[in-house]
């Protein structure tokens, strides 16, 4: 209560008054072997956890994993990484590591395949929060070199002097490490839109560091991932959605609940939400939504115009009926007053009529006019 805003904490820590939000845990202290070509890795599932905010958005699911041995080298973490944001990495009975997830600790919910509507959002990779504490300290240009590799899951030494197939241009290495966070001198984080990585020395050697990472920052980057989820959803449906003003509607109460800055008022926090964000392009996907609806709210508007103006048209011959209905009786009156043969006024009137009918054809085309019209009845159903 003390370290977080008020929206931030209830959404992630305690309960929101608008959203139905609900986190659930479960211990599961499980080791599970995972293969590949090089080999088998041994990795400890320690808990899982399942984040709900409410029937309208994407629920959230994230597991803690550890490596099996106590003493893990960099070549271990480097290859279980690797294995575990892959769907379909094997377990040693040939079971795919999404399925295992799916049954052991989804209770049979499916998170990919056909009619999984999760799965057109969510990509096809698990995302990764992973803090990589060294045993020995290592110069900067090393450890970022070590947080690329990692950050990216290329083959260590991808980033290194020696040039490899990995090995990445030098304008692209720069560009990913305009991502890299580097707040105090024993740790740095990379933000990319699949990984969270942070290298250092001694960040996790107490309790209450391992705490402030695994339980404190992670949340920070669950909230980001929940929030570009969404963001790609309601983008989605923006283009396939029958009732757009309703969706509209909806997406505005999303960002008035969601959509909050600052969350902490310590600057490290905000400091890791900023840079999270950045690595997500959630900026720009807000921008290119917001041009969306932008454009779709212009339309509405030229639709109910158009419309509009159909019905004043409507509404004008409707009156000019109803005047030419009172013509007769008018030329009457006029026949009886002035003796002048009322054939003559029907006469002089029609040959108004047919100068006025001239102009409309000269100028206003009407072909064209009516075409248009029948295609914007056409489009509006």
């Amino acid at each position: 209560k003390d370290y977080f805003y008020p929206d931030f904490r209830n959404l992630m820590f305690f309960s929101h008054s608008n959203v139905n939000n609900r986190r659930y845990k479960k211990e599961i202290n499980q080791v599970v072997s995972l293969s590949n070509s090089s080999g088998t890795e041994k990795l400890l599932v320690k808990d899982a956890e399942v984040f709900l905010f409410g029937s309208e958005f994407i629920a959230l699911f994230c597991i803690l994993i550890q490596p099996e041995n106590s003493e893990p080298t960099i070549e271990n973490i480097s290859a279980i990484l690797n294995l575990i944001r892959q769907f379909d990495t094997l377990l040693e009975n040939e079971t795919k590591w999404c399925y295992w997830i799916e049954n052991e600790l989804l209770g049979g919910i499916k998170i990919r395949g056909r009619g999984v509507s999760v799965d057109e959002y969510s990509g096809s990779k698990f995302k990764l929060f992973s803090i990589v504490d060294l045993s020995k300290e290592i110069d900067d240009n090393n450890r970022m070199k070590l947080l690329y590799d990692l950050g990216t899951s290329s083959p260590l030494g991808s980033s290194s002097d020696v040039k490899t197939k990995f090995s990445p241009h030098s304008d692209y290495y720069f560009t990913i490490m305009e991502n890299k966070l580097s707040v105090f001198n024993n740790w740095e984080a990379l933000s990319l839109l699949d990984t969270f990585t942070v290298v250092g020395h001694n960040i996790l050697n107490d309790l209450k560091q391992y705490n402030t990472w695994d339980y404190t920052y992670f949340r920070i980057y669950l909230f980001r991932i929940f929030f570009k989820y969404n963001l790609y959803r309601y983008n989605s449906l923006m283009s396939y959605k029958d009732n757009i003003v309703t969706l509209r509607s909806k997406y505005e109460e999303f960002l008035n609940i969601f959509n909050i800055f600052p969350v902490s008022y310590n600057f490290l926090p905000n400091e890791l939400f900023q840079n999270i964000g950045k690595g997500l392009n959630i900026e720009l996907e807000l921008q290119d939504l917001h041009n969306r609806i932008t454009r779709i709210t212009e339309t509405i508007k030229e639709r109910k115009q158009e419309q509009m103006n159909l019905l004043l048209g409507l509404i004008s011959v409707l009156s000019a009926v109803a005047s030419a209905a009172a013509i007769p009786t008018i030329i009457e009156q006029m026949d009886e007053i002035s003796g002048i043969p009322a054939i003559i006024y029907y006469v002089f009137l029609a040959l108004i009529f047919i100068i006025l009918c001239i102009i409309i054809l000269r100028f206003l085309k009407p072909g064209e006019k009516l075409k248009s019209i029948f295609n914007f009845w056409k489009k509006s159903g």
